[in-house]
């Protein structure tokens, strides 16, 4: 667990790789709080998604956003990148 270096408050990561296009794709996230196993689940895919859409673009990484559905609107950042 990482802190914000703003709040000193603690930062969850999730890390992962899928397999998108004929690549590996490597990927993070990180959010204020956390990241339970269906979390993750959601997290992959729409890692997978958002690296389909932008690999059919020419683009080879690029930031990703995820907002939880619930009321609480708790925003996970990160970023993906095809593996070399």
């Amino acid at each position: 667990m990482a802190l914000n270096v703003i709040s000193n408050r603690p930062l969850f990561v999730h890390e992962g790789t899928v397999h998108v296009c004929a690549h590996n794709v490597s990927f993070w996230y990180r959010g204020p709080a956390p990241i339970t196993e269906e979390l993750k689940e959601r997290l992959n895919n729409e890692a997978e998604e958002r690296a389909r859409e932008c690999i059919n673009e020419e683009c080879v990484q690029g930031e990703l956003h995820y907002m939880t559905p619930d009321n609480k609107e708790i925003q996970y950042s990160g970023w993906w990148k095809i593996e070399r």
